[in-house]
């Protein structure tokens, strides 16, 4: 490429392979059956106990929170003990608050925690 205030060349060059690499094919070599109709399905549920399940079947209408990380989970019932007024619950996860700082926290400072909760969980 050159270049001035009024005027742009290009040139064009085919380069040689450098790579040894041989061409592989990655398409699907399988396709899906042609006699049968796909979809996309989307089919969220909500576990509760003893296998009972809510199914989401509207949509368009319908809200989704996806949960990426333990602290929006830790947000997420940090909100609902607040909402629902249930101090003990508050106070409980307080306790674990230390998780979301986990990555921050001293060598010193997380085997300190560990020995205060050392259980298979945390």
């Amino acid at each position: 490429v050159a270049m001035d205030d009024n005027n742009t060349s290009v040139v064009y060059e085919r380069l040689k392979a450098v790579s040894k690499i041989a061409y592989r094919d990655t398409r699907l070599l399988r396709g899906l059956d042609t006699k049968t109709h796909f979809s996309e399905v989307r089919d969220v549920r909500l576990m509760r106990g003893d296998g009972e399940s809510v199914s989401f079947t509207d949509w368009p209408t319908t809200t989704l929170e996806t949960y990426d990380d333990l602290s929006d989970v830790y947000e997420f019932y940090y909100y609902l003990a607040h909402r629902r007024s249930q101090s003990r619950m508050k106070r409980d996860l307080q306790q674990f608050e230390f998780l979301m700082r986990w990555s921050r926290l001293s060598d010193a400072e997380q085997r300190a925690q560990y020995n205060t909760f050392a259980c298979n969980e945390f």
